[in-house]
C-alpha cells in the first residue's frame, strides 16, 4: 500500500477550490499551461525540448491536483512521448527496466506475505507484549517495532496497516480522548514511528522513495549506493532521529499520558495467535533470506532489486510460498507503475537537455545564498527546495521524482558530493505540517481527530528540529562518505 493512501485520496475527492471540483480546475490549469507551453516553445529549450517540457509540467501538475491515480498519470505521460515521437522507447521506459521498480514490486510481495500470514501482527504483539503498560516504553517499542518493519515492508502506510488495531487499542488503554493532546500525542509517535522517520531512513528498502531517489542518483551520475552501505551509513542518524521525534512530540504536544486500564488485550491478541502456523515460518524463513542477501548484496553482486523479485516469486511457489494467486490483486501496482515513470522521467529529462537548462533557470538562483554559505549551506538549500516542494507536491514519491533530478544535476555542476545531496533530498521530503502531504496519515487521523493547526504547531517545530537534524547528519557524511565525482 502505497503513501498515496486509497481512504486518504477518498477524504479528499470532493474538495473544492474557489467553488470548483479540485480536480476539474486541475485538468482546466494543465490544459491551458500545457497548450501555452507547446505553442510558445522556450527558446534555450527548442522546439524539441519546449514540449519534453510542457509534457513534464502538466504530468507534475496533474501529480498535484490528483486527477487520477500517480501511476496512471505517469503512464498516460509516457505513452504520451511515445505517441507523438517526442521520446524513443528506450528512454521513454528506461525506468520499467530498472531494477529499482523490481525491487518495490518483489518487496510488497514480500510484505504482503509478512501481513497475509500473520507474522508481522505476531513480532508487532510480541514486543507490545515485552512492553507492558508504561506509555514512554510502549512507545520506544513501537520506533523498535518500525525499525525492524522496515527492513523487509517498503511503504510506510503498509507498516502503519498493521500496527494500525495496536493503535487504536492503545488510545482505549491510555484514554486518549479525540482532539486531545494525548492522541496527537500518540497518532504522531506511531507516525514517526512506522512511516517517515526512523524505518523510511534506516532502510534503503524502508520507503520506496529510497530507491527511487538513489536510482535518480545512478542514473544522473553513475553513482550507485548499496544496501549495505546504507544500513551502515543510517545506522546512528536513525538512532538519532527516532529519540528526537520520540522527545519532542510530548514536548511539543504537551501531552501527559497515563494508563487507564491494563494490557490484557495485547496479550489475549497474542494468545489467539497461538503457536507460530506453517505459512508463518515459511515466510519468516524467506524474510532472513532476502534480509540476508540484501546485506551480503556487496560480496554476491546479486542487486536487491533481483534479490526481493526472487524471493517476491518464491513465496508464490507451491510446497515452499505461502501466496495464491489471488495476492497479486492486493500489491500496489499503482506504486510499481509510478516508480518506472518517476524514473523514466529522470532519463527523459536528461536526454531532452532540460534537466541542465531547469538547472540554469531555477535551482542556480535559488541557491545562490546557500551557496555562500559554503558546501553545507548548499546542503541546506538543497533540503529547504526539496522541503517547500512537498507543500505543492503531495505525494513524497511524486516530490522525490520531481526535486532529485534537478538537486543531482546542481550538485554535478557544483562539485557537491552527489550522495550526501541524494540524502538531504531525501531529509527533506521527511518532514510535513499537513496531513495531505503524507496519506498515511490519514488512517490515524480518523481516530485521534487532533485539530489541523494544534497539529501544524507542532509538526512545524518538529520540521524545524528535523532541519537542524539534517545538517548534523550532513556534518557526519562529510566526514565518512568521499565525494565520488572527486
Amino acid at each position: 500500500m502505497p503513501e498515496n493512501e486509497k481512504s486518504g485520496n477518498d477524504v479528499k475527492a470532493n474538495k473544492t477550490v474557489f467553488g470548483i471540483d479540485k480536480k476539474l480546475l486541475g485538468l482546466i490549469i494543465c490544459a491551458v499551461v500545457g497548450i501555452l507551453l507547446w505553442v510558445f516553445p522556450i527558446e534555450a529549450l527548442g522546439v524539441h525540448g519546449s514540449h519534453v517540457f510542457a509534457s513534464v509540467i502538466v504530468m507534475i501538475l496533474a501529480l498535484i491536483f490528483e486527477i487520477m491515480p500517480i501511476g496512471f498519470v505517469v503512464m498516460i505521460w509516457v505513452m504520451f512521448l511515445l505517441a507523438s515521437g517526442l521520446e524513443k522507447q528506450s528512454i521513454a521506459l528506461s525506468g520499467f527496466l530498472d531494477k529499482t521498480t523490481w525491487l518495490i514490486l518483489g518487496a510488497f510481495m514480500i510484505g504482503e506475505a509478512a501481513v497475509q500470514s500473520n507474522f508481522a501482527k505476531r513480532i508487532a504483539y510480541s514486543l507490545l507484549n515485552i512492553a507492558g503498560t508504561d506509555y514512554k516504553r510502549i512507545t520506544l517499542m513501537l520506533y523498535l517495532i518500525g525499525w525492524l518493519l522496515g527492513m523487509v515492508i517498503p511503504s510506510g502506510t503498509a507498516r502503519m496497516a498493521i500496527v494500525f488495531p495496536v493503535f487504536i487499542g492503545l488510545l482505549t488503554a491510555f484514554d486518549c480522548k479525540p482532539n486531545s493532546n494525548e492522541s496527537l500525542d500518540l497518532m504522531l509517535q506511531v507516525k514517526w514511528a512506522f512511516s517517515t522517520g526512523g524505518p523510511s531512513i534506516a532502510w534503503l528498502t524502508g520507503s520506496s522513495v529510497n530507491p527511487i531517489i538513489m536510482s535518480i542518483l545512478t542514473e544522473t551520475t553513475g553513482v550507485t549506493v548499496t544496501w549495505p552501505q546504507w544500513a551502515l551509513w543510517m545506522f546512528l542518524p536513525t538512532l538519532l532521529i527516532a529519540f528526537l521525534m520520540w522527545k519532542t512530540t510530548t514536548w511539543f504536544s504537551r501531552s501527559n499520558v497515563r494508563a487507564a486500564v491494563s494490557m490484557d488485550g495485547v496479550k489475549q491478541e497474542l494468545s489467539s495467535l497461538g503457536i507460530m502456523s506453517k505459512e508463518e515460518k515459511i515466510c519468516a524463513a524467506w524474510m532472513a533470506v532476502a534480509v540476508l542477501l540484501w546485506a551480503t548484496s556487496g560480496i554476491t553482486e546479486i542487486d536487491p532489486g533481483w534479490t526481493a523479485m526472487l524471493v517476491g516469486m518464491l513465496l508464490f511457489a507451491p510446497k515452499i510460498g505461502i501466496l495464491k494467486k489471488s495476492a497479486l490483486k492486493k500489491l500496489d501496482w499503482n506504486m510499481v507503475l509510478f516508480c518506472g515513470g518517476a524514473i523514466s522521467m529522470a532519463s527523459v529529462l536528461g536526454d531532452s537537455g532540460v534537466a541542465e537548462w531547469l538547472v540554469d533557470v531555477l535551482m542556480t538562483p535559488l541557491m545562490a545564498p546557500f551557496r555562500a554559505l559554503g558546501e553545507l549551506g548548499s546542503y541546506a538549500g538543497i533540503w529547504l527546495f526539496g522541503y517547500i516542494m512537498h507543500f505543492l507536491i503531495p505525494s513524497g514519491v511524486s516530490t522525490a521524482a520531481a526535486v532529485s533530478p534537478l538537486s543531482l544535476g546542481y550538485a554535478m555542476q557544483n562539485g557537491l558530493n552527489p550522495i550526501i545531496t541524494a540524502y538531504m533530498i531525501n531529509f527533506g521530503n521527511r518532514p510535513f505540517i499537513f496531513p495531505y502531504q503524507v496519506m498515511s496519515v490519514m488512517l490515524l487521523w480518523g481516530f485521534a481527530q487532533p485539530s489541523i493547526a494544534k497539529a501544524a504547531k507542532v509538526l512545524l517545530l518538529q520540521s524545524v528540529v528535523w532541519f537542524f537534524y539534517s545538517m548534523l547528519v550532513g556534518l557526519y557524511l562529510m566526514l565518512i562518505v568521499p565525494n565520488p565525482l572527486l
